[in-house]
């Protein structure tokens, strides 16, 4: 029995991974009957890398996750549970994700929690701090939307209110620089008493 080399395994895992990540997300945009080839050549700029290592490396890496293996005769592989881990630059795990079935909300959430607010839109982190993680993954929470909308609700007041301190002062500027301050020429005839001019 030939023993295939780990980088060639990774390299065969790689190329069907990224192949099925074009192909979903091809799904995803609403395009249809998409060619093979088409898929391999998008698959090609995909940037997910697959790492290989040496056994006494992998079995010091997963002793120190907790995660272990099991080799079955059987089948000729490796038994081990679906799990993701994330972890942050000081090498913490931040999050244990599993299942086979990874929802990308509960990854993205996982990555941003473990990037200490690096990765990331500005709406991301909004929406991020709506959920809660609990039973290995992210669910919503009442609170959290309360508290945005109750944001929302303040901000538009706020403006409303600028709005219209800015109208009120704008009119009562131009009431104090239109209003009846000035008189005209006093009208013909009018004079001390209300008499009109002498006669000769």
């Amino acid at each position: 029995m030939r023993c295939i080399p780990p980088g060639d395994i990774a390299r065969g895992k790689q190329e069907t991974y990224r192949i099925e990540l074009a192909r979903a997300m091809a799904e995803k945009n609403g395009e249809e009957d998409v060619s093979e080839a088409v898929l391999m050549e998008r698959a090609k700029a995909i940037d997910w890398t697959f790492l290989v290592g040496r056994e006494k490396a992998i079995l010091a890496l997963t002793k120190n996750l907790g995660y272990y293996v099991r080799y079955d005769e059987a089948s000729k592989q490796f038994a081990h549970s679906p799990v993701v881990y994330t972890l942050s630059a000081q090498g913490i795990i931040t999050r244990y994700l599993w299942g086979l079935d990874l929802p990308p909300n509960d990854l993205k959430f996982a990555l941003m929690e473990a990037s200490d607010g690096i990765l990331g839109s500005f709406g991301d982190k909004i929406l991020s701090s709506c959920f809660v993680f609990e039973d290995g993954g992210y669910h919503a929470f009442a609170w959290g939307f309360m508290r945005i909308g109750g944001g929302l609700i303040a901000l538009v007041s706020c403006i409303w209110l600028f709005s219209w301190w800015r109208r009120d002062r704008k009119r009562r500027a131009q009431d104090i620089t239109h209003g009846p301050t000035s008189l005209g020429p006093a009208p013909a005839g009018a004079g001390s008493g209300g008499l009109g001019p002498r006669g000769v």
